[in-house]
């Protein structure tokens, strides 16, 4: 699994590492970084996806164009090296593997666990394979790690690592990055394949085709109904698919429904098709949804990661969709650990991730800064002014 993202001049983040929890929250102000760490994943994933296309072409992440290498690299200085990895553990493995753009590209992959192994190689972009070879040991033999700056392969072939030892590609190609532009745009849709593609490319047909299938359609379902209310559907219309709201007298098109339910089924798809173990990223899940909702999508969360297997990393503004997630914990419902909150502040040019502790009973040792002050001190004033006009309008004695 993905437990750690490590960014270095990448747009306001000069050198960060963020670890990952089950469910990673990202806080801060409007511009403090948080959409630019689900930005340089879509960037990584991009690259693995096809890594032959010229360096600016890595930074259209399809549903937004981020511009060229100097429009993205920190200040707009274009002789820094950019640096997007990512660390992936688990009780067998541990690896960081990270795409290194500039002026000299590269790639890194450095094992830690089962073997000790590291390989740097240049690159360059449209990316073409320049084997390298390094001598390892793995228990008593000597093998050879073979790395082209992509792939890996083991010389002589071992059984024990052929399954895993592109593991670095596997994660990546599973991750899957909902940014704050989605939803279902159209009344009907082409059917395609019921299963998430590997790229980044998440088209509204291959979406609204996942309700097609039965057992994500149900988990869907069950989940619409918990948060709003009603059941979304998808209703076959030959040879096409449309998705309506179930009703009790008649059942509306998604696409005439509220945004938020709109784009909460799209968020809602994704969650479930997902394979086990993703790491799923998603920009601002609370858009056009009523405090209440937001409140509810912290039971989803916990289910996602609790019976499906999967991780969840997600940017924020909703102090309600934090104190959901917080209150779980509070319950015993959620694990501390199993909760990680990072607060982003900007000064400058340069923006700094900050780790926040959660306790057993869902506190926020040293309170979460910058987050509820502000709705706290606007209620104070709307106290103190219906306090004046009270005062203004009493009868004089």
């Amino acid at each position: 699994m993905i437990t750690q993202v490590i960014l270095e001049n990448f747009k306001s983040a000069s050198k960060q590492s963020i670890d990952l929890a089950p469910i990673t929250v990202i806080i801060g102000p409007n511009r403090s970084g948080k959409s630019s760490i689900l930005q340089a994943l879509g960037v990584l994933k991009g690259f693995v996806e096809n890594a032959s296309r010229p360096i600016d072409q890595l930074f259209n992440l399809h549903s937004i164009d981020l511009g060229s290498y100097k429009n993205v690299v920190h200040k707009h200085k274009d002789e820094l090296t950019m640096e997007i990895g990512v660390k992936i553990s688990d009780e067998n493995v541990d690896l960081q593997f990270s795409l290194q753009l500039g002026p000299k590209s590269a790639t890194l992959i450095r094992w830690e666990k089962p073997f000790r192994v590291e390989a740097h190689t240049p690159i360059t972009l449209p990316w073409s394979p320049k084997p390298e070879r390094t001598q390892f040991m793995y228990g008593n033999k000597k093998l050879t790690f073979v790395w082209d700056g992509l792939n890996t392969v083991i010389e002589p072939a071992d059984p024990k690592l052929t399954d895993f030892i592109n593991i670095h590609k596997t994660e990546i190609q599973k991750m899957n990055i909902l940014f704050s532009n989605r939803g279902f745009l159209k009344p009907v849709y082409q059917r395609q394949e019921a299963q998430l593609p590997s790229t980044l490319s998440l088209t509204q047909d291959r979406i609204a085709s996942l309700l097609d299938d039965v057992d994500f359609e149900t988990t869907v379902m069950t989940w619409t109904e918990d948060v709003f209310g009603v059941r979304v559907e998808a209703k076959t219309v030959p040879p096409n698919i449309k998705l309506i709201t179930r009703l009790r007298h008649f059942a509306p098109n998604i696409v005439n429904e509220g945004f938020g339910l709109n784009q909460a089924t799209y968020m809602f798809a994704v969650l479930a098709a997902a394979k086990e173990g993703a790491l799923i990223g998603i920009e601002e899940p609370e858009i056009s949804l009523h405090p209440q909702a937001q409140t509810r999508l912290a039971r989803i969360f916990q289910e996602v990661i609790k019976t499906m297997n999967k991780r969840v990393l997600i940017t924020t503004h909703s102090e309600h969709l934090l104190i959901g997630l917080l209150t779980l914990v509070a319950n015993g419902e959620l694990k501390p650990d199993q909760l990680g909150i990072w607060s982003m502040e900007r000064k400058g040019y340069t923006s700094k991730a900050k780790k926040l502790k959660v306790n057993e009973k869902g506190q926020v040792e040293g309170g979460i800064p910058n987050f509820f002050e502000h709705e706290l001190s606007t209620s104070l004033e709307y106290i103190k002014a219906l306090a004046r006009g009270s005062s203004d309008e009493s009868p004089s004695r």
